[in-house]
């Protein structure tokens, strides 16, 4: 046990046997020292030497000091005074705090409660009848409505004072057991203490949890104070006389019942630890991690060696265990601690920062863990003595920790010291991994330690520490750790070029040696890819250097992903239009959704030529390289689909996303015929459900060949005929159809389905035929033919007038019925619908009769014109023809013909004629353009001089009637149409040039 003290002169003289005892002592291991001590300065100075301190209170943000002159003093950490507050004319008794900061409660011997707001700056006062020893504040109170605290007199109330209508308003919560001297609230519980014993509230459910006895044989509470202090919100450290109690709130599980039937409150209290302090009197108790600390007043007095008489002793702060178990303990030298008894002192702590105040009526003494520097030379002194490197360990960690407030050490020399005591241990490893932390950006150091290790043969420790960036170091640093995982880890070698920048190294001198290093390898093995983890690191290098052929090869020798990559980023697509094989050994699906996105560098007919070989070498036969090829083209027909429909390549649009995430558009050309006729195979054979979508596709086929292979697919498998019924559909071929319909596929469904889509009375009626020799497919008849809309062509009365007489038709009755039903719905959807739509003509014509009635503003002279004939204001005021402005041909505005507005009067004669699309004619100047006459002018309707043509399609426009058209938009959109026309024409040439030049690639090859 270490006991760190700082003693007074009798202590000393008394312990002369103290030399002996700490001699017999320097053979065990010490403890580290736990609290250093430091007086509270500053302001707190001048204040006591002027008045006495009564009792002190602790906020994160700052102190409050109370005084026997009823005055309190808001001081920071240091002691510095931030203000003084005049709130009791007596002394103040206990401060309480609320856990914002924002109130101080206070109570005193003036019989006065004061709760001072420090923010908006206002003081309340309370009083009662007599004088107030203990208040607790409520830890929410400013956030709370109900502005709660508890307060203790002197004559055995607690009172508990809350904020009411119109006052606050008190409630007498006990009395009759002597003074309250103590009260702690936290969370929802409030503890208080009296002359009996201790007792807990629970402020929400207003339930009294507990009673805890005074311990027998105590003095009085005037003479030792019972100190309360949570720990927790349901931990409660109780400190009376010489005794210690713990107490613990725990939840009661269900509803228990006491022995005279009433239930018992929700919580009970559990005393997980009770014991008692020999030879002291408790001053004060707070938490300090796992232990407690007591602030202790000796119960024996020493007699004085100069007149005899009793000497008050000093009081001591003791660390003890939660099993009385003594620590530490330090004697105080307290400033006129002779004139005090155990009452005198208070201890108010800090448990966040372990901060802890003894305040004497004279004296502040802060107790506080010892500083980081003593901490530090304690470690140091105990790794070079008996802990060894991990007493180091722990030293850098603190020291790493808190660099910038070190004052004897440096963070490099506690750090050199462990990298050279785990070396002398052989923990290379261990230090490789801490020279990050010790060395920093230091490069001569990184040098030095560098060789350190190389020296012991140990670079593969360090190696995955040492930087690549601030700091670099010379390149011969890197190239000495390159040589070494050549020679003897290549899994290694090949991580350190991945991860390290090539600028760090000389390239061609690394490949040199790596190619080196391969050729007696494999001189050694005689297998080619001996090492493929130096073979990647030489492709990574290649790639450093811009051989990215050279890359690619390795890559595709030993079947990286990366190839894909490397392909698009460097557009090596024409180094692999050979390599097919190769890279669906990589990837395949990688290299299938490179070979659909990239069809203008890897042309369809190669890789369909390719794939459509088996390969034995790879372990692949047909069947394996059909799937391949059905996957590809499966690919190709969901991501271009126009790619497979004749003619339609030219006007392919972007329709997917490569992998890179731009717009993947069709740039291949018009897909061979040949290819489409394989995916069918491909599709019958492979995937049946993807079959009959392609084929309802715009496909780019001989319809003849393709139902010649729907009717033997190969495989074994038998004809296709739903697939031969679409073509023969699609051939025009529809009573062979039907006929494979109703012969084969035997569906009633299906057959009056293919023949509404016909449209074909004849087909119905040779439908009608062929049904009459079977009853169940007439009755089939009878039940889908009101599904369909097919009264052009025939009749349910039609089907029913040709069943013959003898037929015995089953459920022939429900299928009338179903029909006449069927019948019915139809009719009575079909007048719905006439009467929507007649309402909704009716709708439209009101709603453009209204539009038609209102109001166009033609402007004047006075606004702005653009230019155009338009103006800001409204619609412009000159001729669109004439160039010439309302103003000057006067005239007014009255409805025209055309959608527009006729002008009276003018120059011109006629009026004027205002468009809806707010452009505006002379009546006469827009009759001549209209009817082929001479027009222009600065307002340009312009456009091209063939007057009579275009005067012959204006009238063509409004349907050869005696309505005008507007001049500007009529001929704009003839220039739109021309321009349109123009760029299909070109289109197409373009087309046809692509289909002639590949038809002379096709024949030159079959030559």
């Amino acid at each position: 046990m270490d006991k760190n003290k700082e003693p007074t002169k009798e202590q000393e003289e008394s312990e002369g046997d103290s030399d002996e005892e700490s001699s017999e002592g320097e053979d065990e291991e010490e403890d580290e020292p736990k609290l250093k001590y430091q007086r509270l300065g500053a302001d707190v100075l001048k204040i006591l030497k002027e008045e006495s301190a009564s009792c002190l209170q602790v906020h994160e943000r700052f102190l409050v000091l109370g005084t026997t002159e009823g005055r309190i003093y808001l001081l920071d950490f240091n002691g510095d005074q931030i203000k003084k507050i005049f709130a009791h004319t007596a002394k103040i008794n206990d401060i309480s705090i609320d856990d914002s900061g924002e109130y101080i409660c206070s109570c005193s011997d003036d019989k006065k409660v004061s709760i001072c707001g420090l923010f908006n700056g206002q003081l309340s006062e309370f009083a009662f009848r007599t004088p107030v020893l203990s208040v607790a504040i409520d830890p929410n109170y400013s956030k709370s409505s109900q502005r709660q605290f508890f307060c203790g007199e002197k004559s055995g109330n607690l009172i508990r004072s809350e904020k009411g209508w119109l006052k606050n308003h008190t409630t007498l919560m006990h009395s009759g057991e002597g003074a309250v001297h103590a009260i702690s609230w936290r969370g929802s519980l409030v503890a208080w203490a009296n002359d009996v014993g201790v007792k807990i509230l629970d402020v929400e459910t207003k339930e009294r949890i507990t009673f805890i006895e005074r311990p027998k044989g105590s003095p009085r509470l005037e003479l030792y104070r019972c100190y309360l202090c949570w720990e927790t919100d349901t931990s409660l450290i109780i400190g009376w006389a010489d005794s210690i109690k713990i107490a613990v709130i725990k939840e009661r599980s269900g509803n228990a019942v006491g022995s005279g039937g009433s239930s018992l409150p929700s919580r009970y209290v559990e005393i997980t630890g009770m014991f008692q302090i020999n030879d002291v009197f408790i001053s004060g108790i707070a938490p300090f991690g796992e232990y407690l600390i007591l602030l202790a007043f000796l119960q024996k007095t020493k007699k004085s060696k100069k007149d005899g008489e009793d000497e008050v002793p000093t009081p001591e702060l003791r660390i003890i265990t939660r099993q009385n178990e003594e620590i530490s303990y330090d004697a105080l030298e307290i400033n006129g601690y002779q004139n005090y008894h155990p009452t005198s002192y208070k201890l108010s702590h800090m448990s966040k920062e372990s901060l802890f105040y003894i305040v004497a009526p004279k004296d502040v003494v802060i107790a506080k863990p010892r500083d980081l520097d003593d901490h530090i030379s304690w470690l140091i002194q105990q790794g070079s003595s008996k802990r060894g490197t991990p007493a180091l360990e722990e030293a850098l960690q603190v020291a790493k920790e808190n660099e910038s407030v070190m004052k004897r050490h440096t963070f490099l020399d506690i750090g050199e010291k462990l990298l050279n005591g785990l070396i002398a241990k052989g923990d290379f490893t261990h230090a490789a991994s801490l020279t990050p932390t010790i060395l920093k950006r230091d490069p001569t150091l990184w040098e030095k330690w560098i060789m350190t290790f190389s020296n012991l043969n140990k670079l593969s420790a360090i190696s995955p520490y040492i930087p690549i960036a601030n700091p670099t170091l010379p390149p011969m640093i890197y190239e000495l750790v390159l040589n070494s995982y050549l020679l003897n880890d290549h899994a290694g070698f090949s991580q350190l070029i991945s991860e390290w920048p090539p600028t760090l190294y000389d390239i061609s001198t690394v490949i040199s040696t790596v190619q080196n290093r391969l050729q007696i390898l494999s001189t050694l093995s005689k297998v080619p890819n001996v090492s493929p983890d130096l073979m990647d690191a030489l492709a990574k290098l290649y790639s450093y250097q811009g051989s990215y052929d050279k890359t690619l090869h390795i890559y595709l020798r030993l079947g990286k992903k990366e190839a894909f990559d490397l392909i698009v980023k460097h557009d090596l697509f024409s180094a692999v239009k050979d390599q097919i094989i190769l890279l669906l050994r990589c990837d395949q699906s990688r290299a299938l959704e490179m070979f659909v996105n990239h069809t203008d560098k890897i042309p369809v007919h190669i890789v369909v030529e390719k794939l459509s070989v088996p390969q034995p070498s790879q372990g692949l036969n047909q069947e394996d390289m059909d799937k391949i090829l059905l996957n590809y083209l499966h690919r190709l027909f969901i991501q271009f689909p126009q790619a497979f429909a004749a003619h339609k390549f030219a006007e392919v649009e972007p329709s997917a996303t490569s992998a890179d995430g731009s717009e993947a558009v069709w740039a291949g050309g018009e897909v061979d015929p040949s290819i489409s006729l394989k995916l069918i195979r491909l599709y019958a054979q492979y995937q049946y459900d993807n079959l009959m979508p392609f084929l309802k596709s715009e496909g780019n086929y001989d319809l003849a060949e393709v139902l010649d292979l729907l009717k033997d697919p190969g495989k074994g498998l038998p004809p296709l005929y739903p697939e031969m019924v679409h073509i023969l559909g699609k051939m025009g071929a529809a009573k062979k159809a039907l006929t494979l319909i109703v012969e084969k596929i035997k569906s009633v469904e299906q057959a009056v389905v293919f023949v509404s889509e016909q449209k074909d009375k004849e087909l119905w009626q040779d439908l009608l035929e062929r049904s009459m020799k079977d009853a169940s497919f007439v009755s089939g008849l009878l039940e889908h033919l009101g599904t369909v809309n097919s009264e052009e062509f025939v009749t349910p009365l039609d089907l029913i007038t040709k069943i013959p007489l003898q037929m015995k038709i089953a459920s022939l009755r429900d299928r009338l019925v179903k029909i006449i039903s069927d019948y019915n719905l139809q009719m009575s959807l079909r007048e719905g619908c006439n009467t929507i739509l007649k309402k909704d003509c009716v709708d439209l014509i009101e709603r453009q009769n209204r539009m038609n009635k209102k109001a166009i503003r033609v402007g004047t002279s006075g606004n702005n014109n653009n230019g155009n004939g338009m103006n800001n204001g409204g619609i412009g005021t000159r001729c669109m023809v004439c160039g010439e402005e309302k103003e000057k041909s006067g005239g007014g505005v009255e409805e025209g013909e055309g959608g527009g507005l006729k002008g009276k009067g003018g120059d011109k004669g006629g009026g004027w004629t205002v468009f809806w699309c707010h452009h505006v004619y002379h009546t006469r100047c827009l009759g001549q353009a209209a009817h082929g006459g001479e027009e222009g002018g600065e307002g340009g309707g312009g456009g091209d001089r063939n007057e009579s043509q275009e005067a012959r399609s204006m009238r063509l426009e409004r349907g050869g009637g005696e309505g005008v058209v507007c001049v500007v938009c009529y001929q704009q959109k003839r220039r739109k149409s021309a321009i349109q026309e123009e760029e299909k024409k070109a289109a197409s040439k373009e087309g046809g040039r692509k289909r002639r030049r590949r038809r002379r690639v096709k024949r030159v090859e079959g030559r």
